[in-house]
């Protein structure tokens, strides 16, 4: 990947993650967008600082291929994110940092059963 140097530090907030090459940042970010063939990105805004970019954005669509080792559900979904980019003075991705809800995603593709509001009504 010609914008993303050989070496980085990424951190994928919701994970824990720590992505230290551009290869592993591809194919973290290929993960969610293969387990949806209609998979799209909406509501972005990006704002600049120095060396840095910050988006926010919602990923959205359809769980009809497999994620991860789990078979697709084909149930919809709809993350909001917000990403922190590092830039090095060649314009090149050094590294930065993705927040998202994990586990709404996963309660709503089906992977892990929604949280029972009647016990914790304020996580909804």
């Amino acid at each position: 990947m010609p914008y993303i140097e050989p070496e980085i530090h990424y951190v994928d907030q919701a994970t824990g993650q720590v992505l230290t090459t551009a290869e592993e940042l591809a194919n973290h970010i290929s993960r969610p967008l293969n387990a949806s063939s209609d998979a799209k990105i909406a509501n972005y805004e990006y704002f600049q600082s120095g060396d840095q970019t910050f988006s926010k954005f919602t990923l959205y669509g359809t769980n009809d291929q497999p994620y991860e080792d789990n078979p697709a559900t084909g149930n919809n979904f709809s993350v909001d994110a917000v990403e922190v980019v590092d830039w090095d003075s060649e314009g090149k991705v050094k590294g930065g940092e993705i927040f998202y809800d994990r586990l709404t995603a996963l309660e709503q593709i089906g992977l892990v059963p929604p949280a029972n509001n009647t016990i914790m009504p304020y996580l909804h």
